[in-house]
């Protein structure tokens, strides 16, 4: 039972958030950031939707092309660790994949890309990245100062020399621009191939921090990196972002034609509904299989609750879709540990009540609705019956008969 409950660590530890790298790459925050994606990958389950979207992108990088996709998918839903996955996939097929960071400008963007190739290309090749990244942020400075001698009615190279010096004593950060942004992508990915690689895949995630406000400056940025990208030819680069409804819908709102040109390559995947009431139980097995408890999993939780489990993390309403059903499993971790004994569906319910289980859906109606029956004098009279509604709040879509291992 020992050995059992040191198998079941992992998931009473596993938190159901996989945190976002943030900005730049550097020697200690990218061996963090592999470390923790790479539990994440360990146990991901791959719906059926996402693995089309994955092939299709990896066929368009090997075949020589752009690729720019977008998942979208509420809070809960497991952007991040389709995102990992998907780095992990490309990766094991030849393309140098930087695991997925967020950034809120160009800028960040561009820096993110190139610390990351350097961590993974090693110091024979920070010379061409280095000089590859430096002519981005000369080549913005640039402009800038085209547009003060134009502003100011001074001439352009006292302009360039007073920019040049504040970015010197730090007084002034340059944002990058799209099109220089879009000159640097080439030559990075240039180098990886180079280095032996297939193509180079960026994946920017939570890509709302980019956004920020949406407003013209950001969406006219956004553009002509999108139309750069869609015109730039046989570039083995893939361009991969996730980001939840609501920014999509601004988007369509503010930028219709953006999300055209993504959309027009069909790399585009809402997988809202993407888990069903299977995939607790497929990601239990997953579970089981690689932390080496199958022969004791029906004594941990029987098949009764992970359809419970199921029939509740597919309901918008009733949860936040994976992140609840990960939560679950936490509990399902600790009630076996604290107590030896298997987790029931009348315990789904008690920690719903007691508010154990944190991502419950927008409006706990779990919760909510178990209190308001058990306050009926019915309900009271007899403590059976207060099981029995547990019972039923357990299975949305009701209960089976029959389980797979035969039990009734």
């Amino acid at each position: 039972m020992t050995q059992v409950i040191d198998r079941l660590a992992p998931i009473a530890a596993k938190g159901p958030v996989v945190a976002t790298h943030v900005g730049a790459f550097t020697e200690t925050n990218t061996r963090q950031t592999y470390e923790r994606y790479n539990r994440e990958a360990l146990t991901y389950v791959r719906p059926p939707e996402i693995a089309a979207f994955q092939q299709q992108m990896l066929d368009k990088i090997l075949s020589q092309g752009t690729a720019i996709g977008c998942i979208v998918a509420p809070f809960g839903y497991g952007k991040t660790s389709a995102a990992i996955d998907t780095w992990k996939l490309c990766e094991s097929k030849g393309i140098l994949a930087l695991p997925p960071f967020s950034c809120s400008s160009i800028g960040e963007l561009g820096q993110a890309m190139a610390s990351g190739v350097i961590e993974r290309l090693g110091p024979d090749r920070i010379a061409k990245i280095r000089e590859a990244h430096d002519t981005l942020i000369v080549s913005s400075a640039q402009r800038l100062a085209e547009q003060d001698s134009e502003q100011y009615q001074i001439d352009f190279e006292t302009a360039l020399r007073s920019i040049e010096d504040k970015i010197e004593r730090g007084i002034l950060q340059v944002e990058a621009m799209s099109n220089h942004l879009l000159i640097f992508i080439e030559q990075l990915t240039q180098i990886v191939v180079d280095a032996g690689y297939k193509g180079l895949l960026v994946i920017v995630d939570e890509f709302q921090q980019f956004l920020g406000n949406i407003n013209k400056t950001t969406i006219t940025n956004f553009r002509t990196l999108v139309w750069g990208l869609r015109t730039r030819g046989a570039v083995p680069f893939g361009f991969l972002i996730t980001m939840d409804p609501d920014t999509e819908r601004n988007l369509n709102e503010r930028a219709g034609d953006i999300m055209h040109r993504i959309k027009e390559d069909s790399l585009f995947l809402d997988f809202t509904n993407a888990y069903d009431r299977e995939f607790p139980r497929l990601l239990w097995a997953r579970y089981a299989e690689t932390l080496g408890f199958t022969d004791d999993s029906q004594q941990i939780v029987d098949y009764a609750t992970l359809d419970a489990i199921g029939q509740i993390g597919e309901r918008h309403d009733l949860s936040n879709g994976p992140r609840t059903v990960i939560d679950i499993f936490q509990r399902i971790a600790n009630t076996y540990t604290d107590k030896r004994r298997p987790y029931l569906p009348i315990d789904l319910i008690d920690d719903f009540m007691t508010g154990a289980i944190r991502f419950d859906g927008d409006q706990s109606k779990i919760a909510s609705l178990v209190t308001e029956l058990t306050s009926y004098d019915y309900i009271k009279r007899m403590p059976k019956r207060f099981e029995t509604l547990k019972l039923i709040a357990a299975f949305p879509r009701g209960c089976r008969v029959k389980w797979p291992n035969g039990t009734i």
